[in-house]
């Protein structure tokens, strides 16, 4: 969330890249995943307003 480097991040914990992603994944994304899911809802509607056009 800081947009720190992740290597970096996983060094200081002990932890592999792969490890630290798994396990901190909910907190690095942060505000980016609420984006994504209005991006996905967005998405979504306009699918079914095609649809029911149609």
């Amino acid at each position: 969330m800081a947009g720190m480097n992740h290597s970096y991040c996983a060094g200081q914990l002990g932890h592999s890249v792969d490890i630290f992603q798994r396990t901190y994944s909910k907190w690095i994304d942060g505000e980016q995943n609420d984006r994504e899911m209005d991006r996905w809802e967005a998405t979504l509607v306009r699918t079914i307003s095609k649809k029911t056009t149609e």
